[in-house]
């Protein structure tokens, strides 16, 4: 999935996805839906409730992969 797809919404609204559902997170990371489940009750990744709805951040989302990678350059 390329940023593009991420960051739009499947109306073909122009204004840019700032959150995304669980399903659309996990998706956007590359993770099952257990794995961003169990990195979110683990602490690592930050979600809030809007009524019934669940969102992440893209910018939460972003700033995870971004520690992941750097955390994977030093171990290289």
């Amino acid at each position: 999935m390329d940023s593009k797809t991420i960051y739009s919404s499947e109306s073909s609204s122009p204004v840019p996805r700032i959150t995304l559902r669980p399903q659309e997170a996990a998706d956007a990371l590359g993770v099952s839906l257990s794995t961003l489940e169990r990195l979110t009750k683990a602490g690592e990744l930050r979600r809030f409730k809007e009524g019934n709805v669940v969102l992440y951040r893209v910018a939460s989302l972003d700033a995870w992969a971004a520690r992941r990678e750097s955390q994977h350059d030093e171990s290289a």
